[in-house]
């Protein structure tokens, strides 16, 4: 089985790649097509977000 901290680990580092890529996308000028894997990367980073808060919250509660 997994454990919480490799699972916690990666989960937050895609977090962060994704919304330093995303951050970078849209940054930069170029085809539209950047700019909607720009908004996929952001919402993927949200998501990342909000799983780190939910996996903090069952850490938390001793699940």
């Amino acid at each position: 089985m997994v454990s919480f901290r490799a699972t916690f680990i990666a989960v937050l580092a895609l977090t962060i790649l994704s919304g330093a890529a995303a951050t970078y996308l849209a940054g930069t000028s170029g085809p539209a097509g950047r700019h909607r894997v720009a908004e996929r990367l952001a919402y993927i980073a949200m998501i990342g977000a909000g799983a780190i808060l939910v996996l903090l919250r069952e850490a938390s509660q001793g699940r």
